[in-house]
């Protein structure tokens, strides 16, 4: 059930950037492979699509009745992760499960915004109007306005808020012990707010995949291809200096994953032990 539930969020995700690339631009980017880059002026306004928001929203209430009965009948109960704490929902529960349905789908389109807040913060230096950065502006523009320095903060202040909101709300369900004190809630929501930089790892892990990938395989010149191999360069700067290379065999980007995932695992098992140990 986990990899059909992984299944159906993606598929959450892709409707919302199918609705989202359906909405009107004001300038059309050089021509290009990329499905984003082939967004279309317009001179006036249009109708967004409803059809696919509609999907989204079906999708979240089918799957909820779906696992309420497949849930009930397995023992199968899904949880929600925040890094340093997940919160189980019973699938027996209608109302529970209903709710979980609501929250994962909306924990994923958050998580792809703080990709792209790191896409956005990494390529600063990039002309804007060049065609795939500028359909990631054109995918998140709240991040896309602030100040560069201001986005290395969005995650820790999306986490934090997050959970000041949602903690409240699993209290009153019973489905968090209750903190000792106001403080201790505070400290909690931080500590998520914390936990909310691990999300960087999934947009780093998937251009050093693609970049290992394009170097080795030609998949063509498609502007989304450019984008993730230049992208990726950039990030592996701090080990060029290592002896990585043998002959045409380029070990960098293996190298570069080892590294996310080692520190990912790292900070996860430190994060849970502060978080158990609170308050402080």
């Amino acid at each position: 059930m986990g990899a059909v539930d992984w299944i159906l969020n993606l598929s959450i995700v892709l409707l919302w950037l199918g609705w989202k690339a359906r909405g009107p631009v004001s300038h059309v980017p050089q021509p290009g492979q990329s499905l984003l880059s082939t967004l279309k002026p317009t001179s006036r306004a249009q109708t967004k699509d409803w059809a696919l928001p509609v999907a989204m929203v079906g999708l979240i209430l089918v799957r909820s009745l779906v696992y309420w009965n497949i849930g009930t009948a397995t023992g199968w109960n899904p949880s929600l992760s925040f890094g340093a704490i997940s919160i189980t929902f019973r699938s027996d529960k209608l109302p529970l499960i209903l709710l979980y349905s609501i929250l994962v789908a909306g924990l994923w389109l958050i998580c792809l915004q703080i990709s792209l807040t790191f896409l956005l913060l990494v390529n600063q230096g990039r002309n804007e109007t060049e065609g795939f950065q500028r359909s990631i502006r054109f995918m998140a523009p709240l991040q896309a306005r602030l100040p560069g320095f201001l986005l290395v903060f969005i995650p820790f202040v999306t986490g934090f808020l997050l959970w000041l909101g949602l903690g409240t709300l699993f209290l009153k369900l019973g489905l968090v012990p209750k903190p000792v004190s106001n403080a201790h809630f505070v400290q909690q929501a931080a500590v998520v707010g914390v936990s909310s930089f691990l999300i960087w790892r999934i947009p780093i892990t998937l251009l050093l995949g693609l970049y290992l990938l394009n170097s080795y395989v030609y998949l063509g010149n498609a502007l989304m291809l450019n984008y993730a191999s230049s992208t990726a360069r950039l990030l592996l700067i701090p080990l060029r200096y290592l002896p990585l290379r043998l002959g045409k065999l380029d070990l960098t980007p293996l190298a570069g994953m080892a590294v996310v995932f080692g520190l990912d695992h790292l900070i996860t098992v430190a994060l849970v032990k502060v978080y158990l140990r609170l308050p402080l």
